[in-house]
């Protein structure tokens, strides 16, 4: 073979290792990332569950328990436990305390992922938490009024 020859092949040859080395790196990085063994960060898992409670927040009606820590109670009706009715308006989800067909106050609600925040009109704010209870089963909303102590909520089936 020519001299030529033979550096057009070597060349030819090495680009297409280098070319094959170069593929096998980028398909290993992808499937890592992207495979189905790999986790979702946590922004990725706080999406996720904000999707899923404003999902159940959605026109749902919410009613206070009043059993184990939960007095039921809220600091502007303290005698009278209200169910907090949620319906979404433009974007905002809006919260209704009311007692049967009375409104008392209405708040706004923020949702995080498996947090929350209430405001109301006057400028108050109190953190929330979502979850389920103990046994997984029923959706519970915290809302704390208190520091350490949380009135919550259960989801009241239609």
């Amino acid at each position: 073979m020519k001299e030529n020859t033979r550096r057009i092949l070597k060349t030819a040859s090495m680009t297409l290792i280098c070319t094959v080395l170069m593929m096998l790196a980028v398909v290993s990085c992808l499937s890592c990332e992207n495979g189905p063994a790999s986790k979702s960060t946590k922004s990725q898992g706080e999406i996720k569950m904000k999707i899923f409670w404003e999902s159940l927040l959605t026109d749902s009606e919410w009613i206070p328990q009043t059993a184990g820590n939960s007095p039921g109670t809220t600091p502007f009706a303290e005698d009278m436990p209200l169910n907090l009715k949620v319906s979404r308006q433009n974007h905002r989800y809006l919260g209704r305390y009311c007692k049967d067909a009375f409104e008392v106050i209405q708040v706004e609600i923020i949702v995080y992922g498996t947090t929350g925040l209430m405001i109301f009109k006057d400028g108050d704010e109190y953190q929330m938490s979502f979850s389920r209870n103990p046994d997984g089963t029923e959706p519970v909303m915290a809302v704390y009024f208190e520091k350490g102590n949380a009135t919550c909520y259960s989801l009241k089936k239609k």
